[in-house]
């Protein structure tokens, strides 16, 4: 483990780095990942599940001998890591190792049961997986997410390996989510609550999110209501945790850019305190 003002250095060094010898990923290249293009500093990848594979973005820092935290980024259910190739690249630039799976059933993976206790579940086995990779520190694994990948996100963070968790718009109580979205009443039961709304709903499983958790939520958002997040605080202080919150008061839908732009220092001091309170 290192220092926080090694960890910082470690951030502002990386930021800078413009050459160098790259890590090599132990997984195998998946040819077929589809929508974007190659980039520089992006490897396709497949990486183990929970009984199937994964196809996934891989963004590695350089091989110097050393071990950088990692970051899991896990999407929305209406989109793929492509369409967050910036937050990736953002989070690869703050010194971390990213790597942003395709959830089961989505742009290239496997396909199998959609809850998302059982999208978690091949969380699980990625975080196994990424922590015995060279180059990356296993005791500093963090995971991000949003929308449903937020419940994905929380559900994985029970994971004792798991160093943190950040999550924005969380989706946290499956049933009281349908009745602020009746539109949704066919379809989450179907993708993210198939097995039970109760079961698939990270709010029951608060009390086991140990690791130190940043919720990032709009106070006006009507499709993620604020409720989802609070509801989750609420239930995770009073089982003896203290996460953390940053209420957007004026962010009514998804982040936008200017909104990551006023989050990252805060994001990036969270992060750093709480890899510090380790040592």
């Amino acid at each position: 483990m290192i220092r926080r003002t090694a960890f910082i250095w470690l951030i502002l060094l990386a930021a800078f780095v413009t050459g160098g010898s790259i890590a090599t990923p132990s997984a195998v290249l998946a040819a077929d990942l589809a929508p974007l293009p190659p980039q520089r500093g992006i490897v396709r990848i497949i990486v183990p599940g929970d009984g199937l594979e994964l196809v996934a973005y891989y963004l590695l820092q350089d091989n110097d001998g050393r071990d950088y935290p990692a970051i899991i980024f896990l999407h929305g259910s209406e989109n793929t890591p492509a369409h967050s190739i910036s937050l990736l690249r953002k989070y690869n630039e703050l010194g971390f190792v990213v790597l942003a799976p395709s959830l089961r059933g989505a742009a290239g993976s496997d396909y199998g049961p959609l809850g998302c206790r059982d999208k978690a579940a091949d969380l699980f086995e990625v975080v196994r997986w990424l922590g015995a990779e060279p180059g990356v520190d296993a005791d500093r694994i963090v995971i991000a997410g949003g929308g449903q990948g937020a419940a994905v996100a929380l559900f994985a963070a029970t994971n004792d390996a798991v160093a943190a968790v950040v999550v924005w718009n969380a989706v946290t109580d499956l049933a009281r989510w349908i009745e602020t979205n009746p539109h949704l009443e066919t379809s989450i039961p179907f993708g993210c609550g198939k097995g039970g709304l109760g079961r698939n709903s990270p709010l029951n499983v608060a009390s086991n999110v140990h690791a130190p958790a940043l919720f990032i939520y709009g106070e006006a958002n009507a499709a993620v209501p604020p409720g989802q997040s609070r509801s989750m605080i609420a239930a995770m202080v009073a089982a003896g945790h203290a996460p953390e919150e940053i209420p957007l008061p004026d962010v009514a839908n998804r982040l936008g850019d200017r909104e990551w732009r006023s989050l990252w220092p805060q994001i990036t001091e969270f992060l750093t305190t709480n890899f510090a309170a380790q040592n």
